[in-house]
């Protein structure tokens, strides 16, 4: 509800404001009825789920007494065992045939490179390049596993065996 003075305050035109008001009232109507066609929905698929349940009962009652049946049959030898399990065998493998064979992997085109790679891998294993870094003392690149870092800083071997002896 508005106040009284709102129609004065409100900069809206009153066309505005009853386009909003519509609006509103618009959405709550939608949104009331996609609340009942919720429940409608989960109505049903509850009735779903119990339509299954009682078809699934009614195969298992259906698959005891086919069980009964041919155990009863196989002790009068009214037919022979081994050839009803082969006719119930090819019948269900045509209603659920087995998964075809997966399908041999694509022919890969010959490289040289990775041929000859996967030979002799350690031949063609790539040798890891030196980082190289400055010596603060002679202000060479020397690689940085040839250098010891220093109250000089980072000084390459010979410039600390230098230090070491004392010469400058």
């Amino acid at each position: 509800m508005s106040n009284f003075f709102d129609l004065f305050l409100d900069p809206r035109t009153y066309g505005e404001r009853r386009v909003e008001r519509d609006l509103q009232q618009g959405i709550a109507s939608l949104a009331s009825a996609q609340a009942s066609e919720t429940g409608a929905l989960r109505r049903e698929a509850a009735e779903m789920r119990l339509e299954v349940f009682q078809l699934e009962k009614q195969v298992m009652r259906l698959t005891a007494m086919v069980s009964v049946l041919a155990q009863a049959l196989g002790k009068a030898g009214a037919y022979d065992e081994a050839w009803a399990r082969e006719e119930l065998t090819t019948l269900l493998q045509k209603i659920d045939p087995p998964p075809a064979p997966a399908p041999p992997p694509p022919a890969r085109a010959a490289t040289p490179y990775r041929d000859a790679h996967a030979a002799h891998p350690a031949q063609h294993a790539a040798a890891p390049l030196p980082k190289l870094v400055e010596c603060t003392r002679c202000h060479q690149q020397v690689d940085a596993a040839h250098t010891v870092f220093s109250e000089q800083g980072v000084v390459c071997d010979a410039c600390q065996r230098a230090i070491d002896l004392g010469t400058p």
